[in-house]
């Protein structure tokens, strides 16, 4: 009774131990990117992603930046660092114009043509029509006004701490 019950419960460990989850790109890492806002035409400039539940080898991904339903830029994306079952993906970093008139925009990554993560947010134009200051400013909406991380940086001195990005 006791071989049988120690066989099943190896049999289950060795299951769940084995099972995959599909990638995802953090939330966390998508929250770092962040458009700027002070020009007459927003634009973002971040190159790298972490990827949790990474496949294993070399592999390519696609990071798709989008206005509305319109395709911005299309870069290629590869594994520069692996921890465990995590992986930083990096591409070739360019400041990308995000569009001059208020609406939603997109970043998107996929892996093998499938969508692995998804940031969505929108930029609101507002005055501009000031003709002493004729800049228009940008309003972001997004996840950053719901959510926050944390981060613990590797530090080897005993004052080890934790940030709270927001």
């Amino acid at each position: 009774m006791m071989k049988r019950l120690f066989l099943i419960l190896f049999c289950l460990t060795t299951f769940t131990s084995a099972e995959r989850y599909d990638p995802a790109v953090s939330m966390a890492s998508f929250l770092r990117m962040k458009p700027q806002l002070n020009n007459a035409e927003p634009s973002i400039a971040d190159n790298e992603l972490d990827l949790a539940f990474a496949p294993e080898g070399d592999f390519k991904a696609q990071v798709i930046y989008r206005n509305g339903a319109q395709v911005i830029q299309l870069l290629t994306a590869k594994p520069s660092q692996r921890f465990g079952t995590m992986a930083r993906l990096k591409w070739r970093r360019e400041t990308i114009p995000l569009g001059t008139e208020s609406g939603p925009r997109s970043i998107e990554v996929l892996l093998d043509g499938k969508s692995v993560g998804l940031l969505e947010f929108t930029l609101t134009k507002s005055g501009g029509s000031d003709p002493f200051d004729p800049k228009p400013s940008w309003i972001l909406g997004g996840p950053w006004s719901d959510l926050a991380y944390f981060t613990h940086p590797v530090d080897d001195s005993n004052q080890q701490r934790s940030n709270f990005h927001y």
